[in-house]
């Protein structure tokens, strides 16, 4: 009898063990599918904020390309207005330079040579005859034995010799070579009206002229050290 308690007590008691043992591995496996369950609930949050967090570092930046972009056109259009500026200032000191004769220029017009006779020279006042007449009809450049004739060039008598272009001195007793910048017909109508005044030359001082027109004729520059080129007194008025 007493064997048979026993051995019941024993088998209860081994029914009881694995009782416990198996609510204690079912406790165990709920505590951890919660676990698992907090844990991506918790990585869920992350993610979600992670990807807040990047949207809005994304729209600033998107501000950021927007302003970047918007200072980036008004560079290019300040640019272009400041290109254009300089392109129109240095038009104009290109066209300032022309007319000071400070450049090489070339265009249609011809040449005019006075050639004196043995014994005869060439006056300062003949000169300044055909040049008057020269820029009258629209001449644009004028030279003479390769000297530019600009506003505040001089032609005059030096001595009994010589006569004196932009500081320059020529023998009156050499040949004169007139180079003019101007149209075609400007220049016939020029000759037209010096005809008279060569016919006199050639009557009286026994100088030979002769006029050619050309398609292209180069003149050049005035020296910057030139007499000529004076404005040192000069300044701007406000």
């Amino acid at each position: 009898m007493k064997n048979k308690n026993a051995m019941r007590s024993l088998t209860l008691t081994i029914v009881c063990l694995m009782l416990g043992v198996i609510i204690a591995l079912q406790l165990k496996s709920i505590n951890s599918s919660s676990n698992i369950a907090m844990a991506e609930n918790l990585r869920v949050e992350e993610l979600s904020q992670e990807l807040m967090d990047l949207m809005k570092k994304n729209g600033e930046l998107a501000d950021k390309i927007d302003e970047l972009q918007s200072a980036l056109r008004l560079t290019d259009s300040q640019s272009e207005s400041d290109e254009a500026q300089l392109r129109r200032i240095t038009a104009e000191r290109d066209n300032a330079e022309v007319f000071a004769g400070l450049t090489d220029v070339m265009g249609p017009g011809g040449t005019i040579a006075l050639t004196p006779a043995k014994n005869f020279e060439v006056e300062d006042t003949e000169l300044r005859t055909i040049v008057n007449a020269l820029r009258a009809s629209g001449a644009q450049a004028i030279s003479i034995n390769d000297q530019r004739l600009i506003a505040t060039s001089e032609i005059i008598n030096a001595g009994t010799m010589y006569v004196m272009i932009n500081g320059q001195r020529f023998l009156r007793s050499g040949q004169f070579e007139i180079k003019v910048i101007i149209e075609p017909a400007d220049f016939e109508n020029a000759k037209v009206n010096l005809s008279t005044v060569f016919t006199y030359y050639k009557n009286n001082y026994m100088i030979d002229t002769v006029s050619l027109a050309l398609p292209s004729v180069n003149i050049r520059k005035l020296a910057v050290d030139s007499p000529a080129y004076r404005m040192d007194l000069l300044e701007q008025v406000p």
